[in-house]
């Protein structure tokens, strides 16, 4: 998925490269990738478009594998977006998140059409502001287990 947030981050990076060892951000980081990838690979919930006769009358969107249809074609498109996330360090203050479905970035990336925002995709943006007191909450708990160590 090509969309990146890196760019937001980047004030909070250098703070935490001058407060913690790299060794406390590994950990913080992936907590905060853990915690972002459970909210970011749930689909929305099933609507008549993955159910036979769908909302045309003829086809529908099987999760996990594809387009069915009522005359029995079958088009083996999913890529299994829930199950294609990764977290890679990108060094010691960076971890990247990444989907690498082809199709990742129209259904929560910048470029979401409009079908997948109508039937309950997450917005990725959307779900970094939501979730930015908890990350901020993960990145206290782990600075604060440091500090308790060196008491």
């Amino acid at each position: 998925m090509a969309d990146t947030y890196s760019n937001q981050v980047e004030a909070v990076i250098i703070k935490l490269e001058q407060q913690v060892s790299a060794k406390t951000a590994g950990k913080m980081l992936t907590r905060v990738s853990l915690h972002l990838m459970g909210k970011l690979d749930k689909y929305p919930p099933s609507t008549q478009a993955n159910h036979p006769n769908g909302v045309n009358g003829y086809s529908w969107y099987v999760r996990g594998f594809g387009t069915r249809t009522r005359t029995g074609r079958a088009y083996q498109t999913s890529e299994r977006f829930n199950s294609r996330w990764k977290s890679r360090r990108a060094g010691g203050f960076k971890r990247v998140l990444d989907n690498n479905t082809t199709y990742g970035g129209y259904l929560i990336g910048d470029r979401q059409v409009s079908w997948a925002k109508a039937r309950g995709w997450v917005e990725m943006a959307k779900v970094l502001r939501e979730e930015q007191d908890e990350i901020g909450e993960i990145v206290r708990e782990e600075i604060a287990k440091v500090n308790r160590g060196r008491s």
